[in-house]
């Protein structure tokens, strides 16, 4: 995922993880106040729940289906999952 979508995320209120350093137990974000949180492609499905339907290859691209009537495709020319999932993602959770 790249950077600017990563960001996209983080503003639009997608879950940023709380670290813990592993030797002093001492809880910070100082590292994700300085880069958005990338979140893995499960993170991204659990995270649009009912919503999403389907991701599909169609070429070189990547698409995601939201649960509707009718059903619509996300993310034209997403180069990765992560990325139309994001996109579908960033969609379902307009302000």
């Amino acid at each position: 995922m790249n950077y600017e979508l990563a960001k996209q995320l983080k503003k639009a209120g997608f879950p940023q993880p709380t670290l813990v350093n592993p030797i002093t137990g001492v809880v910070g974000r100082e590292v994700l106040e300085r880069r958005p949180y990338e979140p893995t492609l499960s993170e991204l499905i659990d995270t649009c729940g009912d919503n999403f339907v389907a991701l599909s290859k169609m070429g070189e691209d990547w698409y995601c289906a939201e649960n509707g009537v009718p059903v619509r495709l996300i993310a034209n020319e997403s180069k990765t999952p992560e990325e139309a999932v994001a996109k579908l993602w960033l969609a379902l959770n307009k302000k």
